[in-house]
């Protein structure tokens, strides 16, 4: 209950474009995410139904869409410190969300997200770790 509190006034505060609490993310990773390791990572949604997937992660804000991963979103920094960074975005004409982010370690993460896609409600959480570099992309011939 605390945590949903917590996002509706995160929400609320973001759509009345409060200013002071929240700051653009800027453009190099804010804290825990300048504390991680580019490369691929594995995301495991952890639940009833566990889904694993692998993303190329060059600019580590990328952790913080992942349901929204491609889409140009304007994001609000909510706190940031070297142990967890929390961000609001909001994606015109396909949702909104609410990501906070904790370092386990430089290779490791665990992502809380939640918000709306297209209208649909959805709620993560996921364990992200780094297997390694990014495959290099084969040439055609």
């Amino acid at each position: 209950m605390m945590r949903r509190r917590r996002w509706m006034t995160a929400v609320g505060g973001f759509m009345l474009g409060a200013t002071g609490v929240m700051a653009a993310v800027p453009a190099a990773a804010p804290g825990v995410l300048a504390s991680l390791e580019a490369g691929q990572w594995e995301l495991v949604e952890r639940g009833d139904t566990p889904s694993r997937r692998l993303v190329c992660i060059g600019n580590r804000t990328q952790l913080i869409q992942i349901r929204h991963a491609g889409v140009v979103c304007r994001q609000q920094l909510m706190t940031d410190d070297m142990q967890e960074t929390t961000v609001h975005y909001l994606c015109p004409g396909t949702g909104e969300g609410h990501t906070t982010i904790r370092a386990v370690t430089p290779r490791s993460a665990v992502i809380e997200t939640q918000g709306l896609v297209n209208g649909v409600p959805f709620q993560l959480n996921v364990e992200a770790r780094r297997i390694g570099a990014c495959p290099v992309p084969k040439r055609g011939r």
